[in-house]
C-alpha cells in the first residue's frame, strides 16, 4: 500500500529501539538516484536525509530499520533556512479544493478556520 507525501509530513521518526530521531519534514529526490529520500528534522532544527529503503514501516509513525546516530544531522545554514521558511509560509495559506494539511506536532489533520485565515489543530488545541 502506498503512502503519500502529505501523509508522511510531520510524522515522528523513531529508531528500532524506540528512541525519537525527529520528524519528517519533506521527501527528496536526487538526480540519477532511483529512490526518494526522507528528510528528517531533528529537535534542534538540524536535518538529515535517509534513503527510503531505510524505513521499516510508516503509518502513524515512521520506524527505521536500523538505529541512526543523531550526530549525522547537519545544521542548516542561516541563508539556506530563509527560503525554506518562506516556502513553508506560502503553503500554509488557505486550502485549495481537496487539500489536506497535517500538524507537525501530532501528525493529525488540520482544519482551516476561515474567520482567522489560519490552520488549527483540534488535537493540540492550537493554531499552526
Amino acid at each position: 500500500m502506498s503512502i503519500t507525501r502529505n501523509e508522511l509530513l510531520g510524522k515522528k521518526v523513531y529508531n528500532p529501539d524506540a528512541t525519537l530521531v525527529g520528524e519528517v519534514s519533506d521527501i527528496g529526490f536526487s538526480v540519477g538516484a532511483s529512490q526518494p529520500t526522507v528528510i528528517i528534522k531533528g529537535a534542534d532544527g538540524s536535518t538529515m536525509e535517509l534513503p527510503w529503503d531505510s524505513v521499516s514501516s510508516a503509518k502513524d509513525i515512521v520506524l527505521l530499520k536500523e538505529n541512526v546516530d543523531s550526530s549525522k544531522f547537519r545544521r542548516a545554514a542561516a541563508s539556506a533556512a530563509a527560503p525554506q521558511v518562506q516556502a513553508q509560509t506560502q503553503t500554509m495559506g488557505p486550502p485549495t479544493p481537496g487539500q489536506k494539511k497535517f500538524c507537525t506536532g501530532c501528525g493529525k489533520q488540520l482544519r482551516w478556520i476561515e474567520q482567522y485565515k489560519r490552520w488549527y489543530c483540534d488535537s493540540e488545541k492550537r493554531y499552526v
